[in-house]
């Protein structure tokens, strides 16, 4: 699988914006809407649009039934603490050669986005495959019985990639859940009160719910009996931001 880079995408957006624009072209986007995403969204949900766009791409390029197994790299084979160690090697060891080929090459893609800048998380959720594309991917994930949800109680951050690989395989032990849904948050958006520059994790509804905002969610993994059937992207038009009704709580989760 061709590897995206932060950077190049970077460059792109500052030197090529032509050739970004043709990224957002294949994904079905009009031109109009393009000038006026370029001319009004920030950079950060710019690139990562189109590296999800990208990665879509290239993983409907590279389909095919392969009894192909993924082979986690050892770079990845890291603990969060010394003390971790021990159990890590086990998932490691467990979760080598375990998924396809191609999916697990494109969660390491995901995984490894920008690590410097960006959170990684899942949300394990009971909701069909449809209804996270029709809702989910437009609206956000609804907070329904939450109106100030705490980010820690709703997903839980990734710094191990066999883990979360781990966490993904065996997500429908928990509340008969269907699937996992994959978020890229910029660190730079946790943890700080809301100005102009920073943009709020979270927003209110015409509905009066609260819903963690599309764009950060990046993919959704179905999965059936353990296995890993797919890797979804989200690459919908999905722009609900609205300085009138929307909020980020100030203590959302602590980085380490």
């Amino acid at each position: 699988m061709q590897k995206y880079n932060i950077n190049d995408l970077r460059f792109m957006y500052i030197n090529k914006p032509n050739d970004l624009a043709k990224i957002f072209e294949k994904a079905g986007y009009t031109e109009d809407y393009i000038v006026n995403m370029f001319n009004t969204s920030k950079e950060e949900i710019i690139l990562l649009r189109a590296e999800r766009i990208l990665l879509s791409l290239e993983k409907d390029k590279n389909l095919q039934n392969s009894d192909e197994k993924y082979k986690i790299s050892s770079k990845f084979n890291v603990p969060e603490a010394p003390y971790l160690k021990k159990d890590r090697d086990k998932i490691y060891n467990e979760m080598n050669n375990e998924i396809d080929k191609n999916i697990g090459e494109t969660l390491e893609q995901i995984y490894s986005y920008d690590e410097e800048e960006f959170v990684t998380a899942i949300h394990r959720t009971s909701l069909s495959k449809d209804q996270i594309i029709n809702e989910v991917f437009t609206k956000g994930l609804c907070y329904e019985n939450d109106t100030e949800p705490d980010y820690s109680n709703h997903v839980q951050v990734m710094r191990n990639f066999p883990l979360m690989l781990r966490e993904i395989k065996y997500c429908n032990n928990y509340k008969f859940s269907q699937g996992v849904v994959i978020l890229k948050i910029p660190k730079k958006y946790i943890g700080k009160a809301q100005t102009d520059e920073i943009l709020p994790l979270y927003y209110k509804g015409n509905d009066g719910k609260t819903y963690l905002r599309p764009e950060f969610i990046s993919s959704y993994v179905p999965v059936k009996d353990r296995k890993l059937k797919d890797v979804i992207f989200n690459t919908r038009i999905n722009d609900i931001y609205n300085k009138d009704t929307i909020y980020h709580t100030d203590e959302n989760i602590k980085l380490k």
